[in-house]
């Protein structure tokens, strides 16, 4: 008689699935104590590090390109009336400055030429000590020494020399020298050359060597100039340049040949100046001044 199979299980079953389920619970223990995944990071795509905080921009100035800049033409700037030209200016206003009166010997001759020669100071004779006067009082610390060198050098003028050579002989000759210093002027001349009139002027003493006696000679210093028999005037005058560094007309020029003018009612015919100088010539070579009649 064969017992009934419901509600058991074969015993075929039990015994082989007995191993199984022991195998599958010891697996889900195993992967229970796993941990648990990590993501994994690509090569490129490492982290970054924080950035820094971004800060208030600071512009520069700009410069502008001014080389590739198309500027205007220059405007051709007005000169002032009277000073286009320094003798138009002169003949354009006649009495510009007030010459006064003045001691003249008689007038040239109409074909006689004014030359003009104008510096400060000439050149320093050889062997003269042109330092100040407490440069040669020896030791500042003597009170006594100094007060006797100041008053033996302070204020004291070296006269100085310029040295004309004049070999024009086309003309008769005035010649007409200034200079602010007390000056000697030397004129050496070959023969043939005919001076009608020699005139001196300046702030300090003026004198001439190299004349033929009797030659007509007219001083305008403010300081007294020794002569015999010459024409002595109390106003003075001096130039050096025609033009100043602004480049207007010089006004003690502008005095000078108004005045020189007046007396000899010449306009000159050459004129050099400079501010220091030894040396001078008067030649058919010297440079003419131009005058637009």
């Amino acid at each position: 008689m064969h017992a009934s199979s419901e509600g058991k299980t074969p015993r075929g079953i039990v015994r082989h699935s007995g191993p199984v389920l022991t195998g599958i619970l010891v697996l889900g223990i195993f992967i229970a104590a796993l941990p648990p995944p990590q993501p994994e990071l690509a090569e490129t795509q490492a982290p970054k590090p924080p950035e820094p905080p971004i800060e208030e921009a600071h512009h520069e100035p700009t410069i502008p390109d001014t080389e590739h800049i198309i500027k205007p033409p220059p405007q051709a700037v007005a000169a002032p009336p009277n000073l286009i030209s320094t003798h138009e200016a002169l003949h354009k206003e006649p009495e510009l400055v007030d010459v006064g009166r003045v001691s003249a010997p008689p007038p040239l001759s109409e074909k006689a030429e004014l030359h003009l020669i104008g510096v400060y100071q000439g050149a320093l004779p050889p062997g003269e000590d042109d330092r100040p006067w407490w440069a040669k009082c020896g030791d500042p610390s003597d009170q006594a020494k100094m007060i006797e060198c100041h008053a033996k050098h302070a204020g004291q003028h070296t006269t100085r020399l310029v040295e004309v050579t004049v070999r024009d002989t086309a003309s008769p000759l005035a010649l007409a020298f200034m200079a602010y210093e007390p000056t000697r002027w030397i004129i050496k001349k070959p023969p043939g050359v005919r001076i009608e009139r020699v005139i001196l002027a300046g702030y300090h003493e003026q004198s001439v060597i190299g004349i033929d006696a009797g030659t007509p000679l007219v001083f305008h210093t403010y300081k007294p100039s020794q002569c015999d028999g010459c024409w002595q005037n109390a106003g003075y005058f001096f130039a050096y340049q025609t033009h100043t560094k602004q480049g207007s007309v010089d006004k003690n020029y502008l005095q000078a040949v108004q005045v020189l003018r007046h007396t000899t009612g010449k306009r000159p015919a050459t004129f050099q100046g400079r501010y220091e100088g030894g040396d001078f010539s008067i030649s058919s070579y010297t440079p003419r001044m131009e005058y637009r009649d």
